[in-house]
């Protein structure tokens, strides 16, 4: 096989790659909305429940339930993560920029040869294992308390915490009834 196929091939496998990305990616944030739509359906029926029986006690129960939601999507956002550094290091490596300034696409096609640039790693396995500089950002970006406190995920389950803490006043003083 010539270094021109290797080349061609390895070019269709790091497209087909970045597709791949694009869908784990789509995956998790389709994961995660469905975890939200299940944090809403629960909330709500339990402080229904809670407010139409007059009972706070149903309602503290919305608490424990949205913490435990929270953490899964907070999970799950980590696992995406993992692809996101991937898919942003393809980026830097395409655009020649960053750590890539002097040796990205552009000299991979110039030497038909993508050199040490790892092909096919959708979730960083193998760039976290060769690449210090990745491997550092990656740890970052995928530590499951950033994950929590990722606005998408907290401003939500913060929203429905506030409004269980609301209810849990309004129907302790019979206000809600």
């Amino acid at each position: 096989m010539s270094n021109n196929s290797i080349f061609d091939y390895q070019l269709n496998i790091l497209a087909s790659e970045i597709e791949k990305i694009g869908n784990i990616i789509l995956h998790f944030d389709h994961i995660s909305f469905r975890i939200k739509g299940l944090a809403a359906t629960a909330w709500a029926i339990i402080i229904g429940w809670g407010a139409q029986a007059g009972k706070v006690k149903l309602i503290v129960v919305s608490i424990p339930v949205l913490l435990v939601l929270w953490l899964l999507d907070a999970q799950f956002k980590s696992y995406q993560k993992r692809s996101m550094a991937r898919m942003a290091y393809i980026e830097e490596f395409i655009n020649n920029i960053g750590k890539f300034k002097n040796n990205g696409l552009k000299e991979a096609f110039q030497k038909q040869t993508f050199g040490q640039f790892i092909i096919h790693d959708p979730i960083g396995r193998w760039s976290y294992r060769t690449d210090k500089e990745f491997m550092k950002n990656y740890k970052s970006l995928i530590k499951f308390w950033r994950c929590f406190w990722t606005k998408e995920i907290c401003i939500f389950f913060l929203t429905l915490f506030i409004c269980s803490i609301l209810a849990i006043v309004l129907v302790g003083r019979h206000i809600i009834f």
